[in-house]
């Protein structure tokens, strides 16, 4: 009984992280993420 919970429990996890996932992306979130990065490398080799 005790590995059945610990594995419920994992994939509760795994449902919740992906939900949390597709709702960040959704929010915009990827392309702030992605807007910083870019700005981060321009910065690095002297583009900006």
């Amino acid at each position: 009984m005790k590995g059945r919970g610990i594995a419920a429990a994992r994939i509760c996890l795994l449902v919740l992280s992906l939900l949390l996932l597709v709702l960040g992306a959704l929010n915009g979130g990827a392309r702030d993420v992605f807007a910083k990065a870019a700005a981060v490398c321009s910065e690095c080799i002297g583009l900006g």
